[in-house]
């Protein structure tokens, strides 16, 4: 049989859900009376609906959030989290199955796989074009960049200091 978790800055407390309605709100004549000031006096109600329960705002100025999200009409699944004002209600149904595909997906933020764009203005492959230029203007010259014999004249007893 499916119930309410009720936390409140009273206290917290369970109801079980049979067939009638659930009314919600600051005013004593609501079956779940939460003394709130973000609470409208008839704030939201909890009814069956087919084979599950539904939840329905209404028209409270504050509204009523299902999971953080703000709804006006809602059906139940096991698990979700109702805000009303500061208080949080659980709908729990024992004979429901939960599902067990993730909502958000379970890689960390660094590990996304979109691409950022380049901020250069030049194409990736300019360095390497620029090279294969360069390097086919000096083939194609008559006058090579010849190696000077006297640069390459130290010797290792002179860097050993032998």
């Amino acid at each position: 049989m499916a119930f309410l978790e009720i936390k409140t800055p009273q206290g917290n407390r369970r109801v079980e859900l049979d067939t009638e309605p659930i009314t919600i709100g600051r005013l004593p004549d609501n079956l779940v009376q939460i003394t709130d000031d973000g609470l409208s006096r008839n704030h939201a109600v909890i009814e069956s609906y087919g084979d599950g329960w539904r939840l329905r705002d209404l028209g409270s100025r504050n509204g009523t959030k299902v999971n953080g999200n703000r709804v006006s009409e809602c059906k139940l699944s096991n698990g979700d989290v109702v805000r009303v004002g500061a208080a949080e209600i659980r709908y729990i149904n024992p004979n429901e199955v939960t599902s067990t595909t993730p909502l958000r997906p379970t890689r960390p933020a660094a590990a996304r796989t979109t691409r950022r764009r380049s901020t250069s203005t030049y194409p990736k492959s300019l360095p390497r074009a620029f090279k294969r230029a360069t390097r086919n203007a000096f083939a194609r010259s008559s006058t090579r960049p010849t190696k000077s014999p006297s640069l390459n004249t130290t010797s290792r007893s002179s860097i050993t200091g032998a």
